[in-house]
């Protein structure tokens, strides 16, 4: 009831959104905030603003509620910006270097700044008085206090800071780090030297154009003095000069200064003063040698006590001077006082000493002495004094003398900067104190660290004589250390202090749009940004216009970094193509667009529904009916194809049929007759699906049951009273009930007033006049009415019957439905008089007994001949069978067969042994005679004895496994981790959960999954859940990379019942990036049932690939297991044929939906296959159990556990059959005789083929029992099961049904490759042709030649010329022979499109008589299968069906189809399973293969191929050759063992 009530409300809200949908006007109608609401008429649309608008009320920018920034309001209208302004209302002002034209109106962005301006791209902050120019990027040099220009650079003083000059101040000029070297002194003239300028070592940039050397008495006021010049030599690499009429016994100080030539004027630029050196001591008085640290010797005229050349003074360290002395000859015998005295007078050369201390000490005569206690770095004055107070002589010598240098003490801090940017920086310190400089500057150390959280790393060095330094190789946004060292000759201050500084950011490098997802008129843009952000992110701002517009009029939209990477854009026009690009900014600004990259909206979905739709009542039937439409009134573009659903009306539990169809009509069967269908239509174009329309139509109904026949009560001689009964009929199929009399005593006219027959119009009946006509509510039980009462009933009047006249009463059931009439009838036992209740119509009783006693003789009669006719049948079948031969033609019994009696007896637990507890193992029993046995390792096992306890069965076996979790699930219930579980309830176990290493991808180590181990190896598998969004796409890379996974094995498709079960996480073609991983689709290789994909995966900085093999299996149903299981263990084998030629060592990964159900069964069947080859026996129970251990519900459903064995059972049944190169050996084996059974084991293989090849049954095949369908098979047990028969669209003929006698069958690499059909009946012509043209077939095979005497076989193409065949005409075009096959090219041509012709090929095979079960010729046969492939490829690329027929549909066309397959396979494969390959084929039609002789006979014609149509094949040797010899190709046939050995034992 609530299904109903549902129902009709479902419909009724239908029917209001319909109506609101055709009233709607602008009152009613919501448009976006860019849009307004316009009427044409009946139509109301939402039209787009003006681009000036920011909101409208209609057309035009006179209309706009507010201008959009880059429009100003005059007179109430958005007029765009004047020149050089932008923004809301224009209010701001450009600041663009390339003037106006590059100054976007709606912010003012330009491609470069103006000079003086920064903030790009939009440019509106000045610089600061320390920067200039575009973007501000140049620093100024000015002196301190003065100012900058902004746009040049040029200072107002006009001169430049010290060190630098040209018109902006940004030349370093040159100047020399190395100090002029003074030499040869004498009296008033000196020698100094200095080395050429060399620009990557000395400071500032040349040319240099001359030197100027100067010169001034040392602490003195007066200007320096220069009257020495050099110009540039480009070859010298020392300059020396000679400075003369120096000042005798006075300290100098030399310069040396750099011009430099300007490049542009050629002019010489103004000089940097250079370093000063050391003060030099000009002697005159008297000159003495120097040595190292000796000065000047200075003594006074007169009389002399003192040797001057026993008189030295020389620095011991830099703590001590040794000073040496003696008297001249003369004064050695007088009595002479000898005493040194000693003061400090300079610092080094940067400081002299005043008020120094004195020191005195008396010595000897001659000797020396060393001084201690001195300070390094500094001069000393030594004074010699010898006194002879007799003769009143006094006598000195003074000397000068430095002390060595020493390392300097003091520490370089603060470093300041002085000016910074994002990729340079100035800065600038102090010089030491003088007294911790410890000797002359050589120069300073200027290193520059990157400061990581760790550790340092030296990012720059460099050396300068002065207390400022710039570098300019710097990353943005980065935090530095700086350390400046002091270095003198003897070393450096110490590394101490760093003075730490962050660069400013710089313009980021372009970002990359990765992808852009369209939804209707909305596109989102995913952005990868860029790898070098040069800073902190902060926005992104995309710039979309149509692609004609070239970004003329472009569209900005700003987001926050912290938004996200994807970045919606909605309110666009459909179906027009857009241009877009993205840039990102941090602090400096937004650096360059990405690469524009093109997207098109999607099209703006139907606007109406399809019109016109109703049904075509002419090709309606009891199961089908015609559903025509036309085209929507407004389509918006091409149509792409319709959606039909049709329900039933006033079913409870309603049930929507979805199908989708590219015509304007769409042929539904399968309906039920005289049910009421309710259906919508609706289009679809590349914009989606439009709004529906309606139609209820009624299909065909059928006759309606026969009503009980009127029952005689009593008569008078006017009147017949009779007893009428209800019809079991549903109220709306019966429409009325109807009387009639039909007067049998005279034939004449109808009585005066009578109505005609009007049971159903066009329908003419011998019932006589209708008396009454009744509704069905007036018969609901049993109604006595009486004929000849002068009433009126339903409109009809009953007017009295004659007197003694003889009738016969006929009782009508009428059903009209929808335009269509169709009525029952039942008439009296036997007529009635109308005459008074003493006369009434009887027949004599000895009549009757007569009658009784001819219908008795007729009873035997007939029992007798069905019973001569079974023993004929019997006998006939008996014949048959012991020819082996599998149909006969049964006219008696076609349709006997009963679907009710006929249930499913599959039970797969009777080929197993009987186990009575859990603990034991199992092994198969079934078929153990029929096997091999010569070293084979599965007949291990023996009976169990009797046991008191019941048997265990596979369900209980399952009953009894863990169900509830046994460990804890603790990370997948993180909060963090909630989002990667698909279903709450299935969670990886901690124990046993995958752990992933975190990456540049993702910080998370989690992902729903669990190591599972197998048989006899530990985590020999990974069971996961399929990913199902980009997040878990991601970690399962990650964990493929991290665990080298080169196996992963995938149970589901990416969509099933319409629902997304996985995530396609690999590329469709070429190259996809997921993360930071690279995949390379290297290629796809497809099977009927799974496919293989190879994959190349790394890290995008990695070069080396990693393979990875995804076997994806594509035939298991969302709900239950495989019907059959050789598909599966066939994908199986090739997963372990991978894992052989790599690294077996790693898991396989195994997937689906859950991880567990699909999965847990795959790694079962895996494992015990491989325990089972091993030890024969197994227990899936406990391995079950296990794995259950390892993660939680494997293998869920009891349909899933059994199938375990039922897979295990199928790979062992008769052991090994797979053959390659040993298939001589083999086949020789299999001649030999099994001692068990006395025949060949070839015939127990096939034995085994007959007896587990499981049963097709009635119930599975139910169209094909339909009273509709009966009449088109020609053996009724040789039909199609539902799952697998091809479904007829094309409408067409009368009564015709959407069912043939017609079954897809699996070629080797494609699904239904084949369909197998019975040559056509002539009454299934028609549905022949629909078949070829509904599924494009273009090959015919036809593998009978048409020489038996069956006359069911119909000729169903022209023998010349052309013929109809409604809705199709056939065309013969072409007939030719080749050998013993017969070739005809037919034109196909639907009368609905009569100029399109389709050609197909007819292949007749010529060679194979009707009687015989095999071919003449195998030969003959590979000649047939080349031909058709060679066609296949031709006009198909063998990608539609092949048509094959013979008169079953089985016999001829099965071997066909297994001859076909097993040489394709073994052509690609080099190996072939014979077993396993029919047995998959019969799975389908039982009655394929279904001889003995055919068995053997593609074993032969496999052998035959190998030899003769292989490369390397050879006819010699004729089965001499075994495996060991070197050419496998080594006979023509395999007959000579069937010959003398197999036909014995059978």
């Amino acid at each position: 009831m609530l299904s109903a009530t549902f129902s009709v409300t479902v419909f009724v809200m239908i029917q209001l959104m319909a109506g609101a949908l055709a009233q709607s006007t602008c009152t009613n109608t919501t448009c976006s905030s860019n849009e307004f609401c316009f009427e044409d008429g009946q139509i109301v649309v939402c039209r787009i603003c003006d681009d000036a608008c920011v909101g409208c009320t209609g057309f035009g920018n006179s209309n706009c509620k507010t201008c959009k920034a880059g429009y100003q309001l005059v007179d109430t209208v958005c007029t765009a910006c004047p020149s050089n302004t932008f923004g809301v209302n224009c209010t701001g002002v450009c600041h663009c270097l390339l003037g106006a034209e590059d100054c976007r109106p709606l912010d003012g962005k330009c491609t470069q700044c103006a000079q003086g301006w920064t903030d790009f791209p939009y440019c509106q902050i000045p610089c600061s008085n320390t920067t200039f120019g575009s973007n501000c990027e140049n620093s100024c040099h000015c002196p301190p206090g003065d100012n900058c220009s902004a746009i040049n650079g040029i200072c107002a003083s006009g001169t430049c800071a010290l060190g630098w000059g040209g018109p902006s101040c940004q030349i370093l000029l040159p100047k020399l780090v190395t100090l002029p070297q003074v030499s040869n002194v004498s009296c008033r003239n000196v020698t100094v030297k200095w080395p050429q300028w060399k620009e990557n070592f000395d400071i500032g940039t040349g040319p240099i154009g001359r030197y100027i050397l100067w010169y001034k008495v040392n602490e003195s006021t007066f200007p320096w003095q220069s009257n020495v010049l050099r110009e540039y030599n480009a070859s010298a690499s020392e300059y020396e000069v000679h400075v003369t009429n120096l000042t005798p016994d006075t300290f100098y100080v030399f310069r040396l200064d750099i011009k430099r030539v300007d490049t542009a004027s050629r002019k010489l630029m103004d000089a940097t003063p250079g370093f000063v050196s050391a003060p030099v001591f000009i002697p005159c008085t008297v000159t003495t040698s120097q040595g190292p640290g000796l000065g000047t010797t200075i003594r006074p005229p007169g009389s002399n006590l003192l040797n001057d050349s026993l008189f030295t003074v020389w620095p011991v360290n830099d703590t001590t001077i040794q000073v040496s002395w003696g008297l001249l000859a003369s004064a050695v015998n007088y009595t002479i006082n000898v005493s040194i005295s000693y003061y400090m007078t300079h610092i080094g050369n940067c400081q002299s000493v005043e008020n120094a201390t004195v020191y005195k000490i008396s010595v000897t005569k001659s000797g020396s002495h060393n001084i201690s206690g001195m300070l390094p770095w500094r001069q000393y004055t030594v004074n010699l004094t010898a006194v002879n107070e007799q003769l009143n002589i006094t006598d000195y010598i003074i000397k000068a003398v430095d002390t060595a240098e020493s390392k300097p003490t003091g520490v370089i801090h603060p470093v300041i900067v002085t000016n910074f940017s994002a990729r340079s920086v100035s800065f600038s310190w102090n010089n030491l104190n003088c007294t911790e400089r410890g000797g002359i500057l050589l120069y300073y150390s200027v290193t520059v660290y990157l400061m990581n959280p760790n550790n340092s790393i030296i990012a720059f060095q460099g050396n300068t004589s002065t207390t400022m330094y710039q570098v300019q190789t710097l990353l943005p946004a980065t935090n530095y250390g700086v350390v400046v060292l002091y270095f003198n000759s003897k070393g450096s201050t110490e590394l101490r202090n760093f003075s730490y500084f962050n660069t400013a950011d710089d313009f980021p490098e372009k970002p990359r749009i990765a992808a852009i997802f369209t939804v209707g008129n909305t596109f989102t843009v995913t952005v990868d940004p860029p790898t070098v952000t040069n800073g902190n992110l902060r926005q992104y701002m995309m710039s979309y216009d149509l692609v004609e517009e070239n970004f003329s009029k472009p569209t900005i939209i700003i987001q926050d970094v912290v938004k996200g990477t994807n970045i919606t854009i909605s309110a666009l026009e459909y179906d027009r193509e857009y241009s877009v690009k993205v840039s990102v900014s941090t602090l400096a600004g937004f650096g360059n667009y990405s690469e524009a990259m093109n997207i098109r909206t999607q099209q703006r979905h139907p606007e109406g529904p399809p019109v016109s739709l109703s049904t075509n009542n002419t090709a309606r039937n009891e199961t089908c009916l015609n559903v025509t439409w036309g085209e929507p009134s407004q389509p918006n573009g091409v149509i792409i194809d319709y959606q039909v659903n049709y329900t039933e009306v006033g079913d409870i539990i309603p049930k929507v049929v979805v199908i989708t169809v590219n015509s304007t009509y769409c042929y539904i069967c399968n309906l039920t007759a005289g049910q009421l269908y309710l259906f919508t239509v609706r289009s679809r174009n590349a914009g989606g699906y439009g709004p529906a329309a309606e139609w209820r139509a009624y299909t065909e109904h059928g006759i309606p049951p026969q009503p009980p026949p009127p029952v005689f009560i009593n008569a008078t001689v006017s009147t017949i009273a009779v007893a009428l009964y209800p019809v079991m009929l549903s109220p709306r199929l019966l429409t009325a009930y109807a009387v009639f009399v039909k007067d049998l005593t005279i034939q004449r006219k109808r009585r005066q007033g009578q109505v005609p027959n009007t049971t159903c119009p066009g329908n003419p009946t011998d019932f006589g006049d209708m008396v009454a006509k009744f509704q069905r509510e007036e018969i609901l039980d049993k109604k006595d009415f009486q004929i000849g009462d002068n009433k009126t009933y339903g409109g009809i009047i009953n007017y009295p019957l004659t007197k003694d006249h003889l009738y016969n009463i006929s009782y009508v059931v009428i059903s009209d439905i929808d335009g269509i009439c169709k009525f029952n009838f039942n008439k009296i036992k036997s007529p009635v008089k109308a005459s008074p209740p003493t006369a009434p119509v009887q027949v004599p009783i000895e009549k009757r007994e007569d009658t009784n006693t001819g219908l008795v003789i007729a009873i035997v009669v007939i029992i007798l001949i069905l019973v001569i006719a079974a023993i004929i049948f019997c006998i006939v079948w008996w014949y048959r069978n012991k020819r082996e031969q599998p149909y006969s033609l049964q006219f008696d019994d076609k349709y006997s067969l009963s679907m009710s009696i006929c249930q499913d007896d599959y039970n797969p637990q009777k080929y197993w042994n009987t186990v009575y507890s859990l603990r034991e193992s199992r092994y198969i029993v079934a078929g153990r005679d029929y096997r091999y046995t010569e070293d084979d390792p599965y007949m291990n096992g023996s009976a169990v004895a009797y046991r008191a306890t019941a048997p265990l069965t596979f369900q209980e076996e399952f009953r009894n496994l863990p169900r509830k979790p046994l460990f804890s699930c603790n990370a997948a219930k993180i909060l963090a981790n909630r989002d990667k579980n698909r279903f709450p309830h299935l969670h990886p176990y901690d124990h046993s959960r995958v752990k992933l290493d975190t990456d540049i991808n993702v910080q998370t180590d989690y992902i729903n999954a669990n190591f599972i181990h197998g048989y006899q190896r530990k985590s020999a598998y990974i069971a996961a859940q399929s990913p199902f969004d980009e997040d878990t796409v991601l970690d399962f890379w990650r964990m493929i990379y991290q665990y080298q996974i080169s196996v992963v094995v995938m149970l589901e498709n990416i969509v099933e019942d319409n629902i997304v079960k996985c995530t396609q996480y690999w590329p469709e073609k070429g190259q996809v990036r997921y993360g930071e991983f690279e995949l390379d689709l290297i290629k796809t290789d497809s099977f009927a049932d799974f496919c293989i994909r190879t994959i190349n995966l790394r890290l995008k900085t990695e070069k080396e690939w990693q393979l990875v093999n995804i076997f994806e299996f594509l035939s298991w149903p969302e709900h239950g297991v495989p019907d059959n299981a050789i598909p599966l263990l066939e994908m199986r084998r090739k997963v372990r044929e991978c894992q052989s030629q790599g690294d077996d060592r790693t898991p396989v990964v195994v997937h689906c939906g859950t991880g567990v159900s699909r999965t847990g069964t795959f790694i079962a069947i895996d494992a015990l296959l491989e325990q089972y080859e091993k030890e024969g026996r197994i227990s899936v129970h406990s391995f079950v159990k296990k794995i259950r251990k390892d993660r939680i519900a494997m293998v869920r459903t009891v349909k899933q556990y059994v199938f375990i064995y039922e897979a295990i059972f199928e790979a062992f049944i008769v052991g090994n059959t797979t053959m390659g190169l040993d298939m001589k050996e083999k086949y020789r084996q299999l001649t030999k005789k099994n001692p068990k059974t006395g025949h060949s084991y070839l015939k127990d293989q096939f034995k085994c083929l007959q007896e587990f090849t499981r049963k097709i049954y009635p119930n599975q095949c139910e169209a094909a029992y339909l009273p509709a369908n009966a009449d088109k098979n020609r053996f009724p047990d040789v039909v199609p099961p539902d799952a697998y028969r091809p479904v007829l669209r094309t409408p067409g003929g009368l009564g015709r049904t959407d069912y043939i006698n017609a079954l897809f069958l699996d070629g080797y690499r494609h699904p239904n490759h084949f369909i197998i059909t019975q040559t056509p009946l002539h009454t299934t012509v028609i549905d022949f042709w629909k078949l070829v043209y509904d599924y494009d077939i273009k090959t015919i095979v036809m593998m009978e030649n048409y020489k038996n005497e069956d006359d069911t076989c119909a000729e169903y193409w022209p023998s010349e010329d052309m013929k109809q065949y409604e809705p199709f005409f056939v065309q013969c075009v072409q007939v030719f022979q080749e050998e013993n096959v017969t070739i005809r090219d037919l034109n196909l041509i639907n009368m609905q499109t009569p100029k399109q012709k389709r050609l197909i090929r007819q292949f007749q095979f010529n060679a194979w008589s009707d009687p015989e079960f095999t071919p003449k010729s195998k030969s003959m046969l590979l000649d047939l299968i080349y031909l058709v492939k060679q066609w296949q490829v031709q006009t198909n690329k063998s990608q539609r069906p092949i048509l094959i027929h013979c008169k079953d549909g089985a016999t001829h066309s099965g071997l066909f189809c297994a001859a076909y397959i097993l040489c394709e396979k073994f052509e690609e494969e080099g190996e072939i399973d014979v077993f396993h390959t029919i047995k998959h084929l019969k799975r389908r039609r039982l009655q394929i293969i279904d001889i003995l002789d055919q068995y053997r006979f593609c074993y032969k014609i496999l052998w035959d191929y190998i030899n003769m149509r292989m490369p390397g094949g050879t006819l010699s040797d004729k089965m001499s050759c075994s495996q060991s010899d070197n050419i496998y190709y080594g006979s023509q046939s395999l007959s000579s063992y069937a010959s003398h050995k197999e036909l014995v034992y059978e």
